[in-house]
């Protein structure tokens, strides 16, 4: 048997298409207790003990409170799981192991990558040969 939670899930296409025709929360919540109110015993107050569609005074106001109470705390805990969720994968995290040290010295003229010759590199290369051949004579 699916869960409450699950339950409710199951409907959420009708809701959303009037969420999404009327365009805000207020606007759907007017639907949806117009709705009630015409398509259901929800506005009806109890005139005898014997009337089966209907509701003692404040009752239907009281389902509305607690449906909206259960929901803050639906929230609250998916506020708390994800905390608990983040902190685990924090705790978690372990940094990878090292594979291979590397002592790095820096120079003030930057080393041109082996066979890349940018067009710096290819001027440089050009004037040093150019030098070598002058002081080689």
């Amino acid at each position: 048997m699916p869960s409450s939670m699950e339950m409710i899930e199951l409907y959420d296409n009708a809701p959303l298409g009037i969420l999404q025709h009327v365009g805000n929360n207020h606007n759907f919540l007017e639907v949806y207790f117009g709705f009630l109110y015409r398509k259901t015993d929800f506005y009806r107050l109890l005139s005898t003990h014997n009337d089966r569609m209907s509701f003692s005074p404040g009752v239907a106001e009281k389902m509305v409170l607690n449906s909206c109470r259960l929901f803050e705390r639906v929230v609250e805990q998916d506020g708390e799981r994800q905390q608990r969720e983040l902190q685990q994968r924090h705790e978690a995290w372990v940094a990878p192991p090292m594979v291979q040290e590397l002592e790095v010295q820096a120079t003030k003229q930057p080393v041109e990558p082996r066979g890349v010759r940018t067009e710096p590199a290819a001027q440089r290369e050009f004037c040093l040969g150019f030098w070598r051949a002058q002081h080689s004579l």
